[in-house]
């Protein structure tokens, strides 16, 4: 995929707003967020605690970083814990614990606050806001999203490719429910999020998703609709993902054919396991049967039986490990191709 073919330009402005006005964006609806893509780990009290103080003392805080939409809704990309505290704190659901600066105001809750402290919070403290706008072509948002959360713990790409490209996402979500009887994951997660979500279900939620999204890859490639001289080269792995979930968000006609070969791949894999496929994330060293008619296999495992099925091989267990290779985001592309066609 050629990264020139978007437009550069990444539109966005910055602004400031009083607290009394965040917090009735938020109750109009006006500023909201989505668990799906909130990768961030709950405050405990005393954190809270913390960011309120620092208001209180008239300390800068960083900003919020928002999306807009084409109705002047805001999406909160980061800072939702921020937005969360702020809006616990007014409505007193917390009270100040562990204060390093003000220790008169400990154990208050807002509602106990003196004149002056409130006053801080109606008045005078401003917090920044940065707003991406609408329009910004998706590669930058997903670039965007990604280096936001660089230094996030163990933080999965795929949730800054889910979060710009959400054709993409759609598609491959639909593909995961239309083959759940050949391709399921050992833990099943709920797709119901929360901001409570924890990190690790984010990963892996993601990791599930990541793996479709090689499939579609290994589709592609194998039938010529994504050539490897289309692709950038020299790259890493995580490098063809981002291309062909570009692709899948700019290519929707292609959905109904891809989905039929990873449909119809999938099935093959099945009759010649001769049993339901239990994802894991974790490596398996020895492959086994899980419960009835089902096998346990990793992320490796399940892409080199996918690239047999899509060659018509009989899949063989016992040779698998010898074969597998390491589908990680530092390996080799030109070893990918040579998978698919030789």
């Amino acid at each position: 995929m050629d990264y020139n073919e978007f437009d550069r330009s990444f539109r966005y402005r910055k602004t400031t707003q009083s607290i009394p006005s965040l917090l009735e964006g938020l109750r109009s609806n006006r500023i909201h967020w989505d668990p799906m893509f909130t990768y961030s780990q709950s405050w405990s009290n005393i954190s809270k605690s913390t960011f309120i103080e620092s208001i209180l003392v008239g300390m800068p805080v960083a900003d919020i970083i928002c999306e807009e939409n084409n109705y002047g809704e805001l999406l909160v990309l980061n800072g939702v814990q921020r937005m969360m505290c702020l809006q616990e704190f007014f409505n007193d659901d917390i009270k100040l614990q562990d204060l390093k600066l003000i220790p008169s105001l400990e154990g208050c809750h807002y509602s106990q606050l003196p004149y002056g402290q409130a006053s801080v919070f109606h008045n005078r403290a401003e917090i920044g806001i940065t707003i991406i706008s609408y329009d910004t072509d998706a590669i930058l948002k997903f670039e965007f999203f990604k280096r936001v959360h660089s230094d996030s713990y163990r933080f999965p790409v795929q949730l800054a490719r889910n979060y710009a490209f959400r054709d993409h996402l759609y598609f491959i979500r639909n593909l995961q429910d239309a083959s759940r009887d050949y391709l399921t994951p050992r833990k099943q997660h709920s797709y119901k999020f929360s901001v409570e979500t924890s990190k690790a279900t984010h990963r892996g939620v993601s990791e599930f998703d990541e793996l479709y999204l090689v499939l579609c890859s290994a589709s592609l490639i194998y039938h010529n609709r994504m050539p490897p001289s289309n692709i950038r080269s020299p790259g890493r792995f995580s490098d063809l993902l981002d291309d062909t979930a570009i692709y899948l968000q700019r290519t929707p006609s292609d959905f109904i054919p891809l989905k039929n070969i990873v449909l119809n791949t999938l099935l093959k894999v099945n009759m010649s396991l001769g049993s339901t496929v239990f994802f894991t994330d974790l490596p398996v060293h020895e492959y086994h049967s899980y419960g009835k008619s089902k096998i346990l296999l990793d992320r490796d495992s399940v892409i080199a039986c996918f690239i047999d099925g899509l060659k018509g091989r009989n899949i063989n267990l016992e040779d698998l490990e010898r074969r597998k290779k390491r589908y990680n985001n530092n390996r080799s592309l030109q070893s990918f191709f040579n998978d698919i066609f030789n």
